[in-house]
């Protein structure tokens, strides 16, 4: 039972029956009330297309109560509606595809069909008829057309359609539909291999993923997922087999498309047909060889590397022309090497930093003294099964109605583990990484539920509902191997301290994840004369239950192997439950979302549609965090009243208006100009809320103790200190700790305001020009401070700075010997309190608000044509910028505080500077093509991209700005970094420094080697300036279709990933960072000391990282070509179909 006072929080809310009846009875309430209220061009469907049109007699007058029937020739299932007095009509809630088939008949004129009509997501068909009056009856004229381009009234905003064709044909790593955004010239990824992509430079965690139009998101959104239920395991939404298409909007006018900032990507699933239809895939990559031919280039042969993914599909009729089934079970069987450096039979991979001799040493010194196995410094395979379960039925219930009923089930599982050549944190509140043994790995494990129901109708006089309810339930847990805190050890090697690191890792423990989302969503559309009316309403429901015990298997950190020897620890982490029930220290909260829109899109004339629309969401916390009352009177006390961790945002209306319109500019549908504004709502990552719960001071504490208050060491986690030596164990509810969080109370969700303009041109060969321009800003853009700071330390009035121009929040910076030198900081006078129930207060008070500077904008232009003739093809210029306050990259408020801003001026100038997700240039290139045989077929398909690089920023390890958070501080770039009076390099301070003259020299050569940073000599880096080299890869598929047997086929396809690198072993390379390939701060120099005197001209000493150069010639190495994506790989896949 919980200990939380009646008074202080809420009673913690599931998403039961009783929120989903009354949310489904106030949909239902409102759909009503707009039949009653409304007797009154073409709508279309969030997860359906529509047919609109115009049927005139041969004068051009419009023909009024004209039946008109559209059929989809598949399924049988019809629907049917008479033409309005302005002869138009609109059929809705149609299932993305075809064939259809649209007939018209009307008394005294001929009958008209026209066959073969294909319907898009999201988007009305047009299909006019012209009847001649005709007193007999004859045979109906009959027109078959095929897929037409995208011109049409309902293209206003910026978005990218995903065809079937590509969705079956472009070659894919994982069997992923959302590996195919990268077919949007807009997605670019913060890093190659991310699995978030961002929408036009947007932050990565702003994006919904829909199914069908219901929630398939991972609302709490951990870093890892990329937004996706089951991504920290590398799953995936559903199997390939079962992906329609899918759409990618960016500003769609539409207000029923919410929910969301970055991008909304929309897929549809196939559905089963009047006939059967099935088939089955099985594909193979390994680092072994296939009848002697190579299928992955030499870095990926020396370890195990396998991947099997098989799966089959069926659909077919249950009942013809009524009910229907579809279902699409894929498994995967993957083994592969985890990324980073490692030795194997004394021989070391991918650069190694710390020598075998020292691992050994540590590895046998614990197993001799502790039997301790920490694991092995080899090769570590990465296993990750996955399997993927999809199922469907579709029920004609009436001529009326239409009911989709959905369910998707997903288990995955993932090791997780890499090694880097990081180097030696002092601090033990920053996570050591570096070389890590084996036993510093975790097993992620998820599973995802989700059940959908949609329910179509068609109604009299053209009106049409739709009808959506959901719900999922996801879970996330981690598996470690064993039982034991973290230890970091520093190792010197070559005068840059490295880390080895073992044990638990400390983010893993007792580590689990669990929300219940529940949605429900109606729309009433009602075209009235040239109007078209839509309202509808959205409910939302998110259950979040995060059990994060971060440290409570405790971390030690070790300046030396020596220091490992002798059990003497310089610094201590534990993490436990203040009232030491564990029940304590989960975050546990709901958040509602109540939508209301309406919208009403008008055919002013035949060549110009205008869409006007206005939503509201409402965003409720039902839930508040405990109060701690002992931060609140301290912080009171020392001058900052009214702070308060037991508050939540409070609910206020956000309102988003909408306009679109589209014109036809000459008035054949080949000239088409389209544009749109408005504002855009959406959650922000629920995990940001959530530290707030978890971080009160009063569920779990942490406690730091470094130096000669660091407790002794030891292996069993039940005996783990609560207090720093020689201070007694806090009582029960007594204890303090290093941080925070709390949320604004006048936090609202993420707003940006977005304008776009669109010119497409039909031009010859089935080929389509289009170009697109896109700008959004910020109205309510999330951002974390530390509330705990009152500002830099200031002097005359004006903020203090070093001899660099760097704004100063220290008051003391005091030298640090040993074997690892350091900087001690002191900077009492610029926070509001330090210690909490005496522990110290060094992590502060992690505030999650608002700010409005961030921008992005992005101008594309492509040339597209449509799969006709065999062939289909893309190729796309964008260029993309973006710029923000803070890049958020990581999960904890904490984190993101400390690596999202890297900044030389005070922490309150909301400066904007390059965001990590603006990656300016991108060209992409892609297309398909069928070689027709005599009885079988060839296809083949390309994948080209060029890409800018990612940015970074260089920092140094120490606290250069002395606000107590290490490792995020911009260096200082030299003019001649060879000259002692302007920057140290080497050992020692004052007069005892000593420089190291070919690490100043390399440290010059690395600066003069990067244009970026050689033109800031002088000064301080500007955040993100610097960019790692642009990367090409080309992608190729080649499948070979066998003759066809009684209707079964056989097709056998090989993909070329990095086919670049297959022609050219030195072709293809991703260069990364080489200090740490996965992040934008790279620590290319780490603080030893400072020279006495005033801090604002004294001189630091630093070390430059020996492997950002080669140590014999002195030849820079910013980056290296040590990830799997710069090696090709080939993969084998079997397909067959009936």
């Amino acid at each position: 039972m919980s200990s939380r006072p009646p008074n202080q929080a809420s009673k913690r809310r599931d998403p039961t029956m009783h929120w989903i009846v009354r949310a489904s009875r106030a949909l239902a309430a409102a759909a009503a009330f707009s039949v009653l209220v409304a007797d009154v061009v073409g709508a279309q469907g969030v997860t359906t297309g529509a047919i609109t049109g115009r049927v005139t007699d041969r004068q051009g007058q419009p023909l009024v109560d004209v039946d008109v029937e559209v059929v989809n020739r598949s399924t049988g299932y019809a629907s049917s509606t008479r033409t309005r007095a302005t002869g138009l009509f609109l059929v809705q809630g149609l299932e993305v595809g075809g064939p259809y088939s649209v007939r018209v008949r009307a008394i005294g004129y001929e009958r008209f069909v026209r066959d073969d009509i294909y319907v898009r997501l999201s988007q009305a068909t047009h299909v006019d008829a012209q009847l001649s009056a005709q007193p007999v009856e004859l045979a109906p004229i009959t027109l078959t057309v095929g897929r037409t381009a995208d011109f049409t009234p309902t293209r206003q905003g910026v978005a990218v359609q995903i065809s079937d064709t590509l969705v079956r044909r472009v070659p894919t790593f994982s069997r992923d539909f959302t590996d195919l955004l990268k077919l949007a010239p807009q997605v670019v990824y913060a890093a190659p291999g991310s699995p978030a992509a961002s929408g036009a430079g947007a932050y990565n965690r702003y994006n919904t993923i829909t199914i069908d139009g219901a929630n398939q998101s991972e609302r709490f959104n951990l870093n890892a997922t990329g937004g996706v239920p089951g991504g920290g395991a590398n799953g995936k939404v559903i199997s390939l087999d079962a992906v329609k298409e899918f759409r990618v909007m960016f500003t769609p006018s539409d207000v029923r498309q919410g929910n969301f900032t970055g991008m909304l990507v929309n897929a549809v699933t196939r559905n089963g047909t009047n006939e059967f239809h099935g088939g089955a895939t099985f594909t193979y990559r390994s680092n072994e060889d296939v009848a002697g031919f190579d299928l992955v280039g030499q870095d990926l042969r020396a370890s195990k590397f396998d991947v099997k993914q098989y799966g089959f599909y069926v659909g077919g009729p249950i009942i013809r022309d009524r009910l229907h089934f579809f279902v699409a079970p894929e498994f995967q069987h993957r083994t592969q090497p985890a990324t980073g450096p490692y030795y194997l039979n004394g021989q070391g991979f991918n650069s190694p930093a710390v020598e075998l001799d020292s691992l050994t040493r540590i590895a046998t010194f614990m197993k001799t003294n502790y039997g301790f196995d920490v694991g092995s410094t080899g090769p570590v395979d990465i296993d990750n099964p996955l399997t993927n379960l999809f199922g469907r039925v579709d029920f004609q219930i009436s001529p009326t109605h239409r009911l989709v009923v959905r369910e998707i089930i997903n288990h995955n599982d993932l090791d997780a583990f890499s090694r880097n050549i990081g180097t030696y944190q002092t601090s033990p509140l920053n996570q050591n990484s570096g070389f890590r043994f084996s036993s510093n790995e975790f097993t992620g494990v998820s599973t995802n539920t989700s059940t959908g129901a949609q329910l179509y109708s068609n109604l009299p006089g053209g009106k049409s509902n739709e009808l959506l309810l959901g719900y999922t339930t996801i879970k996330d847990q981690r598996d470690v191997p064993i039982t034991a805190p973290e230890v970091g050890v520093g190792v010197n090697e070559g005068g840059t301290v490295r880390a080895v690191t073992f044990g638990t890792e400390q983010f893993s423990p007792n580590n689990l994840l669990k929300q219940k989302i529940f949605e429900a969503v109606d729309n009433f559309t009602i075209p009235a004369g040239a109007h078209t009316i839509t309202v509808g309403g959205r409910f939302d429901h998110t259950h979040i239950f995060n059990n994060f015990a971060q440290g409570t298997f405790g971390v030690y950190n070790f300046p030396t192997i020596a220091a490992l020897e002798a059990s003497a620890p310089n610094g201590y982490v534990i993490g436990y439950a203040n009232s030491r029930r564990d029940s304590d220290i989960p975050a546990d909260f709901n958040v509602q979302v109540y939508s209301l829109y309406a919208q009403d899109q008008w055919a002013v004339t035949d060549r110009l549609t205008v869409t006007a629309g206005l939503r509201a969401d409402i965003p409720r916390m039902l839930d508040k965090p405990t109060q701690n009352d002992t931060l609140t009177n301290a912080l009171a006390a020392a001058g900052l009243p009214d702070v308060r961790t037991g508050v939540a945002p409070k609910t206020v209306p956000l309102v988003s208006p909408r306009l679109g319109f589209n014109f036809d500019a000459t008035g054949d549908n080949r000239n088409q100009i389209r544009g749109s504004v408005g504002i855009y709502t959406g959650p922000p990552p629920y995990i940001l809320l959530g530290n707030a719960y978890a971080n009160t001071g009063l569920g779990l504490v942490r406690l730091s103790c470094t130096g000669a208050a660091t407790p002794a060491f030891t292996l069993n986690v039940s005996q783990l200190p609560t207090a720093c030596a020689g201070q007694p164990a806090p009582a029960p509810g007594q204890a303090g700790t290093v941080g925070v969080n709390i949320n604004d109370r006048n936090f609202k969700f993420p707003q940006y305001f977005g304008v776009s303009a669109g010119f497409d041109r039909q031009l010859p060969f089935n080929t389509v020009l289009t170009v697109e321009g896109l700008y959004r800003k910020a109205i309510n853009g999330v951002l974390i401070r530390d509330a705990n700071i009152k500002g830099p330390r200031m002097v005359g009035g004006q903020p203090y700075t070093d001899r660099d121009g760097r704004v100063l929040y220290a008051d003391t910076m005091t030298n640090v010997t040993g074997p690892s030198p350091s900087v001690a900081v002191t900077n009492n006078n610029q926070r509001w309190i330090t210690t909490l129930r005496g522990a110290a207060f060094t992590e502060g008070i992690m505030e999650v608000t608002n700010q409005s500077k961030d921008f992005n904008y992005s101008i594309s232009a492509q040339l597209n044509r449509r799969f006709s003739d065999r062939l289909e093809a893309t190729v796309a210029y964008t260029y993309i910028k973006s710029e923000d306050v803070q890049s958020f990259t990581s999960d904890r408020a904490i984190s993101n505080w400390r690596n999202s801003r890297q900044l030389s001026v005070s922490h309150d100038d909301l400066i904007t500077t390059t965001s990590v997700f603006s990656r300016p240039h991108r060209l992409v290139a892609y297309g398909t093509y069928s070689l027709p045989w005599a009885g079988t077929s060839t296809d083949l398909t390309l994948y080209f991209e060029r890409t800018s690089g990612v940015p970074l920023t260089y920092v140094a390890n120490g606290d250069l700005n002395g606000d107590l958070f290490a490792g995020n501080d911009p260096i200082y770039v030299p003019r001649d970094a060879t000259d002692p009076a302007e920057i140290q390099i080497g050992t020692g301070v004052d007069g005892a420094f000593v420089q190291n003259a070919a690490a100043a020299q390399a440290f010059n050569r690395f600066i003069s080697a990067q244009p970026c940073l050689d033109k800031q000599r002088g000064h301080i880096m500007e955040r993100n300036s610097c960019r790692s080299p642009a990367q090409s890869r080309l992608d190729v598929s080649l499948r070979q279709s066998l003759p066809s047997y009684r209707g079964h086929d056989l097709a056998l396809q090989l993909d070329f990933f990095n086919f670049l690198n297959f022609l050219n072993k030195d072709w293809g390379q991703i260069k990364l960072p080489t200090i740490n390939p996965s992040f934008s701060q790279q620590a290319a120099l780490t603080v030893t000391g400072r020279n006495s005197g005033p801090l604002s001209q004294s001189i630091s000493t630093f070390t430059f990282d020996n492997k950002l150069y080669n140590t014999t010639t002195g030849d820079p190495k910013p980056f290296e070509g040590r990830t799997t994506g710069s090696v090709y790989q080939i993969q084998l896949t079997l397909r067959y179909s009936f």
